[in-house]
């Protein structure tokens, strides 16, 4: 994944990026084995240093992220308000 986050921030074909995820990108469980902490703070670290949903990015380019993420046995939209710590991009 993060791979694919660095070639569309530097793609001029890619205007944004949509993760689809089935487990839910609020846990904070380590143990979780399908997803665990330390890979979600490695991914949203990714992002911020490709500085998707920045208004004013250096190059004058703006790209946006967005997830969508499942398994949380609700319906919601965040705009990334309660996201701050993991990437701060709107999460469906």
């Amino acid at each position: 994944m993060l791979e694919s986050l660095n070639e569309a921030a530097e793609s001029e074909k890619i205007e944004g990026v949509v993760i689809v995820m089935s487990v839910p990108w609020y846990s904070t469980r380590e143990w979780n084995v399908t997803t665990t902490l330390h890979e979600k703070e490695l991914i949203a670290q990714r992002i911020n240093s490709l500085e998707f949903n920045m208004h004013r990015k250096k190059d004058g380019k703006n790209k946006f992220l967005v997830a969508i993420s499942g398994d949380t046995h609700m319906l919601a939209f965040d705009t990334g308000y309660h996201n701050d710590d993991y990437g701060d991009f709107p999460l469906f």
